[in-house]
């Protein structure tokens, strides 16, 4: 049987099969991608740091220039790989499927919410939204911050004082106790609200605990970045800094706290819902006082109207709440108060 190949050979099987060939090679690199897109190593919720701004709050150029810079080693730790913003600021239904999608995915850390009226929807004086306003209708308006709280997302934020389990700060106090000595716990009162907090001896720190929890961790994830000698000694170096700075960072919160630059917003609102929290501590203000914190419009900021109806901007009562959605490594939930630090450092006067 002749089967040598030859030119004339090849060009009929090529006029006949080509079609063959193509889908061969295209089924052949679709198998490939479908390979590597199932083995690659995928970023996790925690290492993404997603910035949210809910309705009513703009992004101003500084967010801009700065703020996406973070996951560069300037802010957070070494687990953030990546700073994200979405601006939920924008026609609601589109603001609402962000929201809904994004959060369904665990892509949310902070939300920027400002504590003022919003003039687009109003209320009677039992709470219900009116479809119409007439001449005589006697109508109320409530805050972001009040509606966002009737929203089922609200379950979702961070309780920062204690309530029927411990709120972020202790769970943070209970965390960083684990690798140095409590040397007092002081009850502090800040506006109408008080805290525990506690004194840590900072000589006392564990750093073989803090090895030994981080390679718990790395193994029980299978974390790839860890194999060799070398690559272990840095992720121990990156653990280490870690549990120091967010030492560091609980106390300059709670001294920012004590000096007025920043407060925390106590919610009185009535929260029909049961499965809803009601009362308690659930978001920072991180401008109380806006000739302490002039800036920080620069950044963040929302437009409001004068008397003579001229607009301007301002960051008045600007909120911050903490989200808490599945995926997020409780380990590492405390990046939040390393980006509170750095807006108080970035906009506060003398301090």
């Amino acid at each position: 049987m002749d089967a040598k190949i030859t030119k004339t050979r090849l060009a009929q099987m090529l006029s006949y099969d080509w079609l063959k060939i193509v889908g061969c090679a295209l089924a052949v690199i679709f198998v490939w991608v479908l390979i590597f897109t199932w083995t690659a190593t995928r970023i996790t919720s925690t290492q993404q740091y997603a910035i949210h701004n809910y309705f009513g709050v703009n992004l101003g150029n500084g967010f801009y220039d700065d703020y996406t810079d973070f996951a560069k080693g300037e802010v957070f730790s070494y687990e953030v790989f990546e700073v994200e913003s979405v601006d939920i600021n924008q026609d609601q239904t589109v603001g609402y499927q962000l929201l809904e999608t994004r959060w369904a995915v665990g892509e949310a850390d902070v939300m920027f919410i400002a504590d003022y009226e919003d003039t687009s929807t109003y209320y009677d004086a039992e709470g219900n939204m009116l479809t119409e306003v007439k001449e005589d209708t006697e109508y109320f308006y409530k805050s972001y911050l009040e509606k966002f709280g009737k929203s089922m997302y609200f379950r979702s934020t961070a309780r920062l004082d204690d309530g029927e389990k411990d709120g972020y700060f202790t769970q943070m106090k209970t965390y960083l106790s684990q690798f140095y000595e409590v040397t007092g716990v002081t009850e502090k009162t800040f506006g109408n609200v008080t805290l525990s907090v506690a004194d840590f001896d900072e000589n006392s720190f564990n750093e073989e605990l803090v090895k030994q929890k981080f390679k718990e961790r790395a193994t029980k994830n299978k974390d790839k970045r860890y194999k060799k000698e070398a690559e272990w000694a840095k992720g121990y170096a990156d653990e280490i800094a870690r549990i120091q700075a967010y030492e560091a960072a609980y106390e300059d919160f709670f001294s920012y706290l004590e000096r007025g630059y920043i407060a925390l917003n106590e919610w009185s609102y009535d929260l029909e819902n049961p499965l809803y929290v009601k009362g308690g501590v659930y978001s920072v203000n991180l401008c109380p006082d806006e000739e302490r914190m002039p800036t920080l419009k620069e950044d963040f900021y929302y437009r409001q109207q004068t008397e003579d109806g001229k607009y301007f901007t301002t960051a008045k009562n600007m909120n911050v709440l903490f989200v808490e959605l599945d995926g997020l490594d409780p380990d590492f939930k405390y990046e939040n108060i390393l980006l509170v630090n750095e807006i108080v450092r970035r906009h506060a006067v003398d301090l």
